[in-house]
């Protein structure tokens, strides 16, 4: 009795996504909903920069997928250095000072930045993941994304548990 219990909470549990799952397809999505200056080449970068915490989930969901007629890929940088070619990144983790370098950095080259880190949007990136009620939301900055001459969808906005107005330069 014990084993065909403990077989059922482990079959629910692979049908529920992991949260990194789930981020790694608001990632892919956000992307269909912004708006960047004329892109060059064929492909869109989506770069995790620092640790990777979604594993393979991204490249699987990434695989054979156009954003805006342009074939998406995904890299790794261990550092900022490269994020200028990227079009999305997502930061896992950075000091305040690392930070407000990464996002100035990002928003001269019109990268979309998404984080997770507390405040994320509230200290400059364009848009940071929250977990409400054990679900992932998401809030939007878009003075943030006005300096890094992103143009974020009207559908986009009204999914957001909150955007933000206020310009945050990074220092």
């Amino acid at each position: 009795m014990l084993i065909a219990g403990l077989a059922i909470s482990r079959a629910a549990s692979a049908q529920t996504p992991t949260e990194y799952k789930v981020k790694a397809a608001f990632l892919y999505n956000f992307a269909k909903f912004v708006e960047w200056p004329p892109l060059q080449g064929d492909e869109m970068r989506l770069c995790v920069v620092g640790e990777d915490p979604f594993g393979e989930d991204l490249d699987a969901l990434a695989q054979g997928k156009t954003v805006q007629s342009k074939w998406l890929r995904v890299s790794r940088l261990p550092t900022p250095e490269g994020i200028e070619q990227c079009q999305v990144v997502f930061i896992q983790a950075a000091g305040p000072d690392d930070l407000s370098y990464v996002l100035r950095k990002a928003h001269e080259a019109h990268v979309l930045t998404v984080g997770d880190t507390h405040e994320f949007a509230d200290q400059g990136g364009i848009i940071s993941f929250v977990i409400e009620a054990n679900k992932v939301r998401f809030e939007i900055n878009t003075a943030s994304a006005e300096q890094a001459g992103l143009r974020i969808s009207s559908q986009l906005l009204k999914l957001a548990v909150k955007v933000i107005n206020d310009p945050i330069a990074p220092e």
